[in-house]
């Protein structure tokens, strides 16, 4: 929501947010090849912060600006989503955003229309064989993967 009203020109607000947001990105950048206590450490002391106060504003503005505003829309949903927000802030194992999550969703998703078209039953069922074949193979680690040919 904040793109989009910062694309429509909603005022100062949304690009603020967006600052911000790009600010936790870049310190996920830096403290990637970190373990998982050093990244809660470093994540409670700079990224809690501007969690916080991003949150706080979000509390008291959805309230002010107009129901129809997409920057209001954006402090909604910061406000509604406030728990699962602050989660990576206490777990260095949690990353900040859920990008995996989503492309793995992507996929059946994509895949419903393909699978319509598999000409037969027979050859539907081929195709789940094979994708169960991969979804196994994705399981395991790259270092484990041995192709073997019978």
């Amino acid at each position: 929501r904040f793109i989009a009203a910062f694309r429509a020109t909603q005022g100062a607000e949304p690009a603020q947010v967006l600052q911000t947001i790009q600010g936790l990105f870049r310190i996920e950048r830096e403290i990637a090849g970190l373990t998982p206590a050093e990244r809660v450490e470093v994540r409670q002391s700079r990224s809690a912060p501007l969690v916080d106060d991003l949150l706080s504003k979000a509390a008291v503005r959805r309230h002010e600006l107009a129901a129809d505003s997409l920057t209001r829309k954006g402090f909604v949903y910061l406000d509604n989503q406030r728990g699962s927000l602050r989660e990576f802030l206490v777990n260095g194992e949690i990353p900040i955003h859920n990008n995996a999550c989503e492309s793995e969703l992507r996929r059946p998703v994509k895949g419903r229309i393909n699978w319509l078209f598999h000409g037969s039953e027979d050859h539907a069922r081929s195709a789940a064989n094979i994708l169960s074949l991969v979804a196994s193979a994705e399981l395991y680690p790259s270092e484990n993967r041995r192709l073997s040919i019978s």
